[in-house]
């Protein structure tokens, strides 16, 4: 049975575009973006999951 490992990542919503380097490297990490929640009107709360080696 396939298993993971998942990360959260908390973003200021302010600084949100300013994050597509580290976005990209976590892709590069095999980080794959599930889901992202407003946590309140001024963070997200974005989930990331990877199959677990």
């Amino acid at each position: 049975m396939q298993q993971w490992e998942y990360l959260r990542v908390q973003v200021s919503v302010s600084e949100i575009r300013k994050i597509d380097d580290e976005l990209a490297g976590l892709g590069s990490q095999g980080w794959e973006l599930t889901a992202a929640v407003e946590a309140g009107s001024s963070y997200l709360h974005l989930f990331f999951k990877r199959p677990k080696s």
